[in-house]
């Protein structure tokens, strides 16, 4: 059985196992949820984190980075475009 939980607050400051983002494939940095993910984890640490990986993306592949400086439960983000 699955439970949903609704929360009022902003997704930045959830500890969770993974951040799934569809901004775009090239895992580029944007405005939005892109851009908060980046900012939360370190602009410049995700942003070389994202070049490590061959790019652009094919529709349902995904991508795993370092959480950086984003706190998860596992130490890892998932960024999937």
């Amino acid at each position: 059985m699955s439970n949903l939980k609704l929360i009022n607050d902003s997704c930045m400051e959830q500890e969770v196992d993974a951040i799934v983002n569809a901004a775009n494939k090239y895992l580029a940095a944007g405005g939005g949820i892109c851009g908060a993910i980046f900012n939360k984890a370190g602009y410049m640490e995700l942003t070389h984190a994202c070049s490590q990986v061959n790019t652009p993306l094919q529709d349902g592949e995904a991508a795993i980075t370092p959480a950086l400086r984003r706190h998860t439960q596992t130490g890892q983000l998932s960024l999937k475009s």
